[in-house]
């Protein structure tokens, strides 16, 4: 948010140091923001991702925005280790079942 305070002169000017009168500014704000809340490690980002953090900056502050990031790479790492786990889990039980086959097969009966 931007304030701006003008005296109230008798000139149409709003600035009054300028002598040249072919030079008026004509926009005082810009059409987008210049300015991001976090560091350029977020660069390559898509949109809505710099939005989301930028919501999570003015909610929580920037500390606030540091901790959930920091919880989130925990959580991803964790999601990480359970698929790991998951995908060995799937591989243990198709050798297990195929060794119970192959027994079978073999003539043993489980009791």
């Amino acid at each position: 948010m931007a304030n701006i305070a003008i005296q109230s002169t008798s000139s149409s000017q709003l600035f009054t140091n300028l002598h040249d009168d072919s030079y008026t500014p004509t926009c005082l704000m810009t059409k987008e923001d210049k300015v991001h809340l976090f560091n350029d490690d977020f660069i390559n980002d898509d949109e809505e991702q710099l939005a989301m953090k930028n919501k999570i900056i003015k909610e929580f502050d920037l500390n606030g925005y540091n901790v959930i990031t920091k919880l989130m790479k925990k959580l991803d790492k964790r999601k990480t280790t359970l698929d790991g786990q998951e995908d060995l889990l799937i591989l243990e039980k198709e050798r297990n079942l195929e060794l119970q086959e192959l027994l079978f097969n073999k003539g043993w009966r489980s009791p």
